[in-house]
């Protein structure tokens, strides 16, 4: 049976595809189209790069760039008109766009025969996923104080992915890691990755741990409220992918939707994971 949250999300993202497609002409802001999919800007622009395999903003790139080529070869419009209903500030960034997009200039598309290159409107449907077994568990949390240290970051085409492990590798080579840890005090033992301050495609990504000490220097304090997590447990080498698909597979087809709250990762001393995602139906 699919589940009603399945069909919620598919219809959301399907009327918020329809209100970019009317709208390649004009000015779109993507606080608009989430607003449609019913979710944030940062949960709709990840959840778009998951199931799409593109960013948002490179998506957009690519249909008025196919609309463009379309124009230029059924209509009489000139290039620097259709510059602008695009929304580019100059005919020379058009033109190297375009060309760029496909492989000829925009003077040349207008000659009879010249091929170009169409990216269809996408869609959202359901599908049969699951071969791969997800693990989770729906668990309250209670509250507590961390420490840590943070950087920020942008989601769009997966710097996140890129960037994150190498901030990581970086605070192991000079000590920050081993001296932030000498400050676990908690019954939480292990460190943290905080997702928070999600903002756009931005957000803030903290290396922490909990923590009760006052005297941290120039650390800065987190503080998690109780919160309902969904829970799910993983191995190093597959965080990423485990949160890949998550937003992907798991949460459009659940009963529940994101939370306003912190995504933490829980790094144990064992090597494994849990990836805690903050929930409400």
């Amino acid at each position: 049976m699919i589940r009603r949250g399945a069909m919620d999300i598919t219809k959301t993202l399907n009327n918020a595809m329809k209100y970019v497609e009317d709208n390649l002409d004009n000015k779109i802001d993507v606080n608009d189209v989430a607003q449609k999919a019913g979710c944030s800007v940062f949960n709709f622009v990840r959840m778009f790069s998951f199931l799409s395999g593109i960013s948002f903003s490179e998506y957009l790139r690519k249909r008025r760039l196919t609309k463009a080529g379309y124009e230029l070869q059924n209509t009489d419009i000139k290039i620097l008109d259709l510059s602008l209903k695009y929304g580019y500030e100059s005919p020379t960034s058009f033109n190297r766009a375009f060309t760029m997009h496909h492989g000829v200039a925009p003077s040349r598309a207008r000659y009879f025969g010249t091929t170009l290159r169409a990216y269809m409107p996408l869609t959202f449907s359901i599908t049969i996923k699951g071969v791969i077994a997800m693990e989770f568990k729906i668990e309250e949390r209670a509250g507590f104080r961390a420490v840590g240290f943070k950087k920020r970051f942008r989601t769009d085409n997966g710097e996140n992915f890129r960037e994150i492990p190498k901030m990581w590798n970086k605070s192991m080579e000079d000590g920050t890691f081993e001296n932030l840890m000498k400050l676990n005090d908690s019954e939480i033992k292990g460190c943290l990755g905080v997702c928070t301050n999600m903002e756009g495609v931005e957000f803030d990504y903290y290396i922490a741990t909990p923590s009760d000490q006052k005297n941290v220097g120039e650390l800065e304090e987190i503080v998690f409220k109780t919160q309902l997590y969904a829970i799910f447990p993983c191995t190093l080498e597959k965080i990423q992918e485990i949160t890949k698909r998550i937003f992907s597979e798991w949460l459009p087809a659940s009963e529940y939707k994101h939370a306003s709250a912190p995504e933490i990762e829980m790094y144990y001393s064992d090597d494994s994971v849990e990836i805690l995602i903050p929930i409400e139906k």
